[in-house]
């Protein structure tokens, strides 16, 4: 990848370079896919998602402002995406442990620790998707995407206390969530 900034990759994608706008994908496509897998609990959907992300951003181009962060911006239409899926579902569907840390499992030394890692992985994964989605995406956003509180609030288009706020009741309920599943697993 070239160390091109997001706006100069966008300007030269508006005027027609499409190597440009693949450089954009490269750099964002993981984060989105992620993102989208974390939202919908569904790997499968989350491909499509992203593909359809980079489409609607290519034809969007135009309507994106400096002023946005190009990867914020794309993870809001990802969302966007997401919450039409989900309400066209009418439920939040439970997701298996993602390659990667099935990846780290398998490259674990001791059989025990894969075990009780894959247990914790599965229960937080079960727990995350028993949220509320907007307790979910400020989790997705804030510990795993790390995106700032400012920058969650512009992206949700709420005020920074409203972050914090469901921040706060979305780990506690998580954490309830996983306390309730490993005394009872």
């Amino acid at each position: 990848m070239s160390e091109a900034t997001d706006d100069h990759l966008i300007e030269q994608t508006r005027h027609g370079d499409r190597v440009a706008f693949g450089e954009l994908i490269a750099r964002y496509q993981v984060q989105v896919y992620h993102f989208s897998r974390r939202l919908l609990g569904s790997a499968e959907g989350a491909q499509d998602i992203t593909q359809d992300v980079f489409i609607k951003a290519f034809l969007a181009l135009d309507s994106w402002r400096p002023d946005a962060a190009f990867p914020a911006w794309l993870l809001r239409i990802a969302r966007n995406a997401c919450l039409d899926v989900l309400r066209a579902q009418q439920r939040y569907p439970l997701v298996a442990l993602d390659s990667q840390a099935e990846q780290l499992i398998a490259d674990s030394a001791n059989v025990e620790e894969h075990a009780i890692h894959a247990q914790r992985l599965e229960t937080l994964e079960h727990a995350l998707f028993e949220l509320s989605v907007e307790h979910r995406e400020i989790l997705i956003l804030r510990d795993i995407e790390g995106f700032s509180y400012q920058e969650i609030a512009d992206l949700l288009d709420i005020n920074t206390g409203t972050v914090r706020s469901r921040l706060s009741r979305g780990r506690a309920a998580l954490m309830q969530k996983v306390n309730g599943r490993a005394t009872y697993d």
